[in-house]
C-alpha cells in the first residue's frame, strides 16, 4: 500500500472535518453513506487506519452537536431559533469560507 502524500495526521485532520461539515448540509442522512465510503477508500486496508478515521469522523459529528447542543442550552434558544440568530450565521459564513480558503 503507498504511503499517503499527506500523512495520516493531516488525513485524520481532514476527516474531523468533513465530520463537522457533513453536518451543515441540509440532508445529512443521505450524504453519510457516500462520505463514509470515501473515508473507508482514504483510509486503504489497514483496519488501524480505517478505525482511526471512523474515530475521527465520529468526533467531527459529536463535537458538532455538543456545540451546538451547548449553545442553544446556554441561550436558552430553540433549534430552529438559534439558525436565525446573526451571531451564528454569521459565524457559520465565516468558518465556511476559512474552509474554502
Amino acid at each position: 500500500m503507498p504511503a499517503s502524500a499527506i500523512g495520516l495526521p493531516s488525513e485524520l485532520a481532514l476527516a474531523f472535518l468533513a465530520g463537522v461539515l457533513l453536518n451543515l448540509t441540509p440532508c445529512v442522512l443521505p450524504v453519510i453513506p457516500l462520505k463514509i465510503r470515501t473515508i473507508i477508500h482514504h483510509a486503504g486496508a489497514s483496519p488501524r487506519h480505517r478505525v482511526e478515521a471512523a474515530i475521527a469522523f465520529l468526533a467531527g459529528t459529536l463535537l458538532f452537536f455538543l456545540a451546538i447542543g451547548s449553545a442553544s442550552a446556554l441561550l436558552h434558544w430553540t433549534w430552529g431559533v438559534l439558525f436565525q440568530s446573526p451571531a451564528v450565521i454569521a459565524f457559520l459564513v465565516a468558518l465556511m469560507a476559512g474552509f474554502a480558503a
